[in-house]
């Protein structure tokens, strides 16, 4: 256990995020996304080690989200980290790595402290490609003036998602988006 100058022991957790998308196509069109060009800022947060695969709590809810049935997972990763109170708590930076230009990038950040009960907030983007298929009804939708098919659109849209919970030992958390989501659980470790 970490502990302050006072000898105050912080315990240790394991917090696990897995980010997926859904392969739908009609989420793009039932509603308007804003278009965002700036990335999201990271400043004031640090990388740090995801543990080893052997350590995830979420094996089998990633095992559910196949391709077959709609789903790509993104990013699944889990960090040890000690329960600080809020002002003394460190955001925690991950970004996937696509294997290629139609693979979604996700980047963003997470900070995880302990007041009464532990409490995570997740921020992230998401760049998708644009499927061809929608990328008409999608301008369409953002009544976005395109002079020509597949002209005037840019080839990947960004998503933007941020959220906070307050989060308990064997609660999973889902956080929402017609396109893409994620499944986050926090559990208490011993060192």
């Amino acid at each position: 256990m970490a502990s302050d100058k006072n000898s105050q022991p912080y315990p240790k957790y394991q917090v696990e995020l897995l980010i997926f998308e859904t392969t739908a196509i009609r989420g793009w069109t039932e509603e308007t996304w804003p278009l965002i060009d700036t990335d999201i800022d990271l400043d004031g947060s640090v990388p740090a080690e995801p543990l080893n695969d052997k350590y995830l709590m979420l094996a089998s809810q990633a095992k559910k989200l196949k391709p077959e049935i709609g789903y790509k997972i993104l990013m699944h990763q889990a960090y040890a980290v000690y329960g600080l109170p809020e002002e003394k708590a460190t955001r925690i930076s991950f970004e996937n790595y696509p294997e290629t230009e139609w693979t979604s990038k996700v980047k963003g950040d997470f900070l995880f402290y302990k007041s009464r009960y532990p409490h995570i907030d997740v921020e992230f983007q998401v760049d998708k490609a644009i499927p061809s298929r929608v990328r008409d009804d999608l301008g369409k939708q953002q009544k976005m003036e395109i002079v020509e098919p597949m002209v005037g659109m840019p080839p990947v849209w960004r998503f933007y998602l941020k959220e906070s919970r307050k989060v308990l030992k064997d609660e999973i958390h889902y956080i929402d988006h017609p396109l893409f989501g994620a499944l986050v659980k926090v559990q208490p470790v011993e060192d």
